[in-house]
């Protein structure tokens, strides 16, 4: 039974295996290319689908389970080589034994070897134009531009693998024009000059974000564990972490954890109180005074700054003065100005700071030996009668609330 060639009606071809290239190619239109592609890639990509229809499905639910899963990251890596392997082994096949894909045999067009005449293309060679196919895919396409301003229409995969498309068609393409291989040489430069530069650019972005997010992950992964309130981020959970460090409630590996965090974060404005954090750690371990010196000028780049002027009350011998003019709102503010009125035996204005500070949550357990301690010092000082008048101004209205709070008689 006889079909008719419904694509090149006029075409003159040998139906033996072993055909006769002419010995002056004809250059392959296009417009016949183009179609030939289409019709390759309509043909081979159910056949992908389906070869790999399995590891999507896993990759899928590795997806569902956990949107960043490291094994759904690894399967997709390994779907897409998957992928490019059967489309490499596909196009090269095809060329070895037929001289074209099943889209450029329908539509008469042939992949001979240029400029090295041989009656058949080695398989190395197919494998190479293959692949360079594939790059030039990825590639955003650009070097399959080359088509149009090649004086044999030859693009960058062709000349590679030093083959070259003919037509078996009566009529055949007569090449570009000067014009318009001027034209397109100029575009294509142009494109490839703008790929790589947005290519470059995005690739030091995304490194840069890779690598600072790689870095917040393992530090975050450190945070402590010791403030447990998840609403705290940035700014407010170092704050927290010094006003606990200072109650002595953390260790000073674990401050400095926060403050590791912190300075790891592209944009803040509290680098201050993280270099405040390391020079508190610093000092308590005792450090070289070189390093600790450091600290402070970081710190201390703005003297008005609060993590300045609560440096200075450290390097002062604990000066509560200098606390005067550091910001109010700050939870290690407060809790050492309670300490130092503590020390200065104005236990209610401890006590009242204490109940100020246990309006956050998580900082009431903390807090609650505090306030025991002020409350058996007011208990003390009111047997012992002083006279202070800060220590016995509000004294009973304290002791009351706790005995009442306590259940005691």
């Amino acid at each position: 039974m006889l079909f008719p060639d419904l694509s090149a009606p006029e075409a003159q071809y040998s139906s033996s295996k072993k055909f006769k290239w002419p010995r002056a190619p004809s250059i392959a239109f296009i417009s016949d290319r183009f179609l030939a592609l289409i019709f390759d890639f309509l043909l081979a990509s159910p056949l992908v689908s389906l070869v790999i229809a399995g590891f999507v499905k896993r990759a899928k639910t590795l997806f569902l389970l956990d949107s960043q899963s490291p094994e759904g990251l690894v399967l997709g890596f390994l779907i897409f080589i998957l992928g490019a392997f059967f489309v490499l082994l596909f196009q090269s096949i095809f060329l070895y034994y037929l001289h074209a894909t099943p889209g450029q045999y329908f539509f008469q067009l042939r992949v001979v070897s240029y400029p090295q005449s041989r009656k058949n293309m080695t398989f190395s060679q197919c494998l190479v134009r293959s692949f360079c196919f594939s790059a030039s895919c990825l590639l955003m396409a650009i070097p399959f531009l080359e088509v149009l301003g090649h004086p044999l229409r030859r693009a960058f995969h062709e000349r590679a693998s030093d083959t070259m498309v003919v037509t078996l068609k009566k009529f055949h393409d007569d090449g570009p024009h000067e014009i318009e291989q001027k034209f397109i040489s100029s575009s294509m430069r142009t494109g490839f000059f703008v790929f790589f530069l947005f290519s470059s650019l995005s690739l030091f972005k995304t490194f840069g974000s890779l690598e600072l997010g790689a870095a917040q992950e393992v530090v975050a992964v450190n945070q402590c564990k010791a403030i447990g309130s998840k609403s705290l981020q940035g700014s407010q959970r170092l704050d927290a972490a010094l006003a606990l460090y200072v109650l002595n409630e953390i260790s000073g590996d674990c401050l400095n954890r926060e403050a590791d965090y912190l300075l790891w974060k592209e944009k803040t404005n509290f680098k201050d109180m993280a270099y405040l954090a390391k020079y508190m750690t610093a000092k308590s371990t005792h450090l070289d005074k070189k390093e600790i010196q450091n600290y402070y000028k970081l710190i201390c780049e703005k003297k008005s700054s609060s993590a300045c002027l609560i440096a200075d009350y450290f390097v002062e011998s604990k000066d509560a003065k200098t606390l005067k003019g550091a910001d109010n709102k700050l939870l290690v503010t407060q809790v050492l100005l309670m300490n130092e009125m503590y020390e200065d035996k104005n236990y209610v204005g401890s006590l009242e700071i204490i109940e100020k500070l246990k309006q956050e949550k998580y900082l009431q357990s903390f807090l609650e030996k505090q306030y025991i301690r002020a409350i058996w010092s007011l208990r003390e000082d009111k047997f012992k009668d002083s006279g202070r008048a800060p220590a016995s101004a509000n004294s009973k209205k304290w002791l009351d609330e706790f005995k009442s709070e306590y259940k005691i008689k």
